[in-house]
């Protein structure tokens, strides 16, 4: 959970700017043994105005996927980092590339996401700004993730009740 899920909250909560009314999550897939607790996680988040993104994670998925999909009135945007390197235009069953007009080269995008993070951090100190939006951000992702586990936790408790019956069920 902590590994994957707090990139695509986070992008949620930025691009909604606000934290969800209501979370909920379950386990779609699981396997239990002796040694490790492998799952697939649907995470729901429901914002205002009913908006409600839908996240699913794990490590037992068959290949890796990271779809956003926005739906507004007629049109939808998809954003697909892993198949595309722009964003796409739904309309009208059609679908075209959203060219950017932004120039990109003063970045080095192969360079590490901490690097970049911090020589912002040291930009901003620099230059005496002292914005807490990723601050901010980031705590609110961590107590989504602490809702969910809570959630998760009832549940894994008949995990946990399992997997004694299976260590008994071994030593005898």
């Amino acid at each position: 959970l902590w590994d994957w899920a707090p990139h695509d909250i986070a992008i949620c909560l930025d691009l909604l700017g606000e934290q969800p009314s209501k979370v909920n999550a379950k386990y779609t897939k699981e396997i239990l043994d002796k040694e490790s607790h492998k799952f697939n996680l649907n995470i729901m988040l429901e914002f205002k105005k009913k908006i409600i993104s839908e996240i699913n994670i794990g490590n037992l998925m068959e290949c890796k996927k990271r779809v956003l999909k926005l739906n507004y009135q007629n049109q939808s945007y998809i954003f697909d980092p892993i198949n595309y390197d722009f964003l796409l235009e739904e309309k009208n069953k059609l679908i075209k590339k959203i060219t950017s007009k932004k120039n990109y080269s003063k970045c080095n995008f192969y360079d590490k996401p901490l690097y970049i993070l911090l020589n912002e951090f040291i930009c901003d100190i620099n230059n005496s700004k002292f914005d807490i939006y990723d601050l901010k951000l980031g705590i609110n992702v961590v107590i989504i993730i602490e809702i969910i586990e809570k959630i998760l936790s009832k549940k894994s408790q008949e995990w946990f009740s399992n997997l004694i019956i299976y260590f008994l069920y071994i030593l005898i």
